[in-house]
């Protein structure tokens, strides 16, 4: 009895090996195929997809160059504001003083 009980232990043990190991197999074999499978698919889709990304870095390179232009006209825009604001308040001052003169002149 003692025999046979081992045997089938035995017998057991190397089943559950031998099914574990074939299962480990498959699962790699369906991996690899599966990679392969979906690679071969999509391979059209993400070179379009890597080539529209590239497309899109080199508009925003080219938009922020632009926006880094614009940004120095605004600001060349704006000393010129400033600038052009003096000038009218000056050329105000002028005009009353010009407006009292011609008040004293016709008093």
């Amino acid at each position: 009895m003692s025999n046979l009980t081992i045997l089938l232990a035995q017998t057991k043990g190397e089943a559950t090996i031998e099914i574990l190991s074939l299962l480990l197999v498959a699962a790699v074999i369906g991996y690899v195929t599966a990679w392969l499978f979906y690679k071969a698919r999509y391979a059209k889709r993400i070179q379009k997809i890597s080539y529209e990304k590239d497309k899109l870095k080199i508009s925003i390179i080219s938009i922020n160059t632009d926006k880094s232009n614009l940004h120095k006209i605004l600001l060349a825009k704006n000393i010129e504001n400033e600038h052009l604001i003096k000038e009218v308040n000056a050329l105000k001052a002028l005009y009353a003083e010009a407006v009292h003169e011609k008040d004293d002149i016709t008093e």
